[in-house]
């Protein structure tokens, strides 16, 4: 899909509101948290192509552990693989991260975003260090009553 104009995700702004709103986006360093951590590669597949102007803002949060790392601001590599350092409580231990993931399409004022209900769950190592995010183009139900707008499976 090409276009992100049917989305649930996503919604276009009028071009005289869209100054103001991408100001709203505070743009962040990308977040260097101490040992330990992990380093992972994310790769998007989102419904639709990705352009050379877009912008991913991509934050991993930890409920309870007060951490909210900023994975990448800035335009998507053309491979569209994000690396990811990500703090975890010990080397060995599982983790889960709750994932926002935002896109700005400046070229037709337009936002798309896959956050709130998006569980990334990290096993403990030996794991893969590749992930695909399936960014689906609307809500799906879960098996436990709750809502996601993303598929993460392991790519090695």
């Amino acid at each position: 899909m090409d276009d992100t104009a049917p989305l649930d995700r996503c919604h276009h702004v009028e071009p005289a509101e869209w100054n103001e709103l991408a100001a709203n986006f505070q743009r962040q360093t990308i977040t260097k948290p101490a040992a330990p951590f992990r380093d992972l590669e994310f790769v998007l597949d989102p419904p639709f192509y990705l352009k050379p102007d877009d912008i991913l803002i991509f934050n991993a949060y930890a409920d309870g552990r007060g951490i909210d790392h900023v994975v990448f601001d800035g335009n998507i590599p053309a491979d569209g693989r994000i690396h990811a350092r990500l703090a975890v409580a010990a080397n060995s231990s599982a983790e889960v991260f709750w994932l926002g993931i935002r896109l700005l399409r400046p070229g037709t004022s337009t936002v798309c975003r896959w956050s709130l209900e998006e569980r990334f769950e990290l096993p403990p190592p030996p794991h893969a260090s590749s992930w695909r995010i399936k960014l689906l183009p609307e809500r799906v139900p879960t098996s436990d009553g709750g809502f996601r707008t993303t598929l993460v499976s392991p790519l090695d």
